[in-house]
């Protein structure tokens, strides 16, 4: 009886190291590890904390308990909340769409941002409409006494009084690439940005841009 019992263990135990193996060796592409707590990485300029996760254990969770509606994964961490269970289920799509697993957040920045093993997502987001940006246009100014990352007259970030935060990330923009933004259930839902391939042959013929480009 002992003896049997003894060997279960030893199957268990090789079992789990197994599993714990295979779990590290999935996580050392983005030199992070599955855990609760957020791994500490330095990037040119950018100093950032990210978890890592399982894009397949993301869903949408109803917590009665305080009334919300949250894209969840594993370890339990909330992605984002929503008022609207059409508006997390979008969300969710996105994320199983490029296989996100990655949350981080840059030091000194309230931007948060998902990364696909250590880099941007790419391509385009199906069925969802998209706010397109030059990363090198977007400038951190100081308008109406609020810090702004805006390309033009057009706002992508609000960052209140807070100068640091919103040079930050413009670094973090600048380094990824991201070039587009999603926004589902508005700036306080889920925020997504990425990158979209510019059209083939652009590059080739710069006057084509040039026309694309608004005006001063």
């Amino acid at each position: 009886m002992k003896r049997d019992a003894l060997l279960l263990a030893v199957i268990l135990g090789a079992a789990l190291a197994a599993l714990n193996g295979t779990a590290r060796a999935g996580a050392s592409e983005t030199h992070l590890q599955i855990q609760n707590q957020p791994v500490h990485r330095s990037r040119p300029g950018i100093d950032e904390q990210c978890v890592y996760f399982d894009p397949r254990t993301a869903h949408v969770g109803h917590f009665m308990d305080r009334g919300s509606i949250e894209l969840v994964v594993a370890p339990l961490r909330t992605l984002s909340r929503f008022d609207s269970a059409v508006d997390a289920a979008r969300s969710l799509r996105i994320i199983q769409h490029f296989g996100v697993n990655e949350l981080c957040i840059s030091a000194n920045s309230r931007l948060s941002y998902l990364l696909v093993s250590g880099r941007a997502a790419k391509g385009k987001v199906p069925g969802e409409k998209h706010i397109a940006f030059d990363p090198h246009q977007l400038k951190a100014d100081r308008v109406d006494n609020e810090w702004k990352l805006a390309e033009g007259k057009s706002t992508l970030f609000n960052f209140g009084s807070d100068e640091l935060a919103a040079r930050q990330a413009l670094r973090v923009i600048r380094y990824y690439g991201f070039n587009a933004k999603c926004s589902i259930g508005g700036d306080k839902g889920f925020v997504f940005l990425y990158i979209v391939p510019k059209p083939p042959g652009v590059e080739r013929k710069p006057y084509l841009e040039a026309k694309a480009m608004p005006g001063p």
